[in-house]
């Protein structure tokens, strides 16, 4: 029987989901934990790793905005300066 013949081309990256690997990351995850659980009802981890994945993904959104910037306005500078603005 002829094996399936995968299709060619960039394939798709499956997410992985973020384990806690080192003691930093649990301290980390810890702080966050004992931040969260300050309003009264203790946070669970899911909720502190939520949490987490949301700032990165804010500061993620940021920097790569502020990124898309820079590039417009060094475009516009090599421009001018090379005369064709």
């Amino acid at each position: 029987m002829a094996e399936p013949i995968s299709p060619s081309g960039p394939q798709p990256i499956q997410p992985q989901k973020p384990t806690p690997s080192s003691k930093n990351e649990q301290e980390t995850l810890g702080v966050w934990q004992a931040f969260l659980s300050k309003g009264g009802t203790p946070a669970t981890e899911e909720q502190a790793k939520l949490f987490m994945n949301g700032l990165l993904k804010f500061f993620n959104t940021l920097v790569a905005q502020e990124r898309a910037r820079l590039s417009k306005a060094n475009k516009h500078l090599r421009d001018v300066i090379e005369g064709k603005e």
